[in-house]
């Protein structure tokens, strides 16, 4: 199908491009995203495993500057897709791996923590999308001690709460 038309029929689209590849992959489909829930699943990864925007804004908020009337959760970023193809941890009781989301529109992050609860992960709501940015960080450091510092991928995060 044409992205205009596989937007048009869907409830919840999920952006998982390269970074860089968001421009074009949104491009012309404005009028499809809107009040739509975009998941972006992208990271702007610079040079040396450094935040690709200077970490002067998140990747998410410039998603939403592409698709303004869509309404933005990032999720799906801090891990490997390792992790997205198996999100069991078995051995750790009823403890689930975190999924950390951010967004403006409380009920696109409740679809969205719907999906994540459906997959398996403990949906744990980060506040607005400006705090996307610091997920985006999150991913670089699950990068750097997983690939560069030889930990691999088979860790995730968790909450813990009393």
């Amino acid at each position: 199908l044409p992205p205009a038309e596989a937007v048009a029929g869907a409830e919840v689209v999920f952006l998982a491009t390269p970074y860089a590849a968001n421009a074009a992959a949104l491009a012309g489909l404005e009028k499809a995203l809107a009040e739509k829930v975009l998941v972006d699943c992208t990271n702007p990864v610079g040079a040396g495993l450094t935040h690709g925007l200077d970490s002067k804004t998140s990747g998410a908020e410039e998603v939403q500057k592409l698709a303004p009337a869509a309404k933005v959760v990032k999720a799906f970023t801090i891990y490997g897709y390792e992790n997205f193809i198996n999100s069991a941890y078995p051995g750790h009781g009823d403890l689930k791996p975190a999924m950390l989301i951010a967004g403006d529109d409380a009920p696109a992050k409740q679809t969205v923590g719907s999906l994540c609860s459906d997959l398996g992960w403990t949906p744990v709501d980060c506040g607005p999308l400006a705090n996307a940015l610091h997920l985006e960080h999150m991913t670089l450091l699950w990068i750097k001690m997983g690939r560069v510092q030889g930990m691999g991928s088979g860790f995730v995060w968790a909450m813990l709460e009393r």
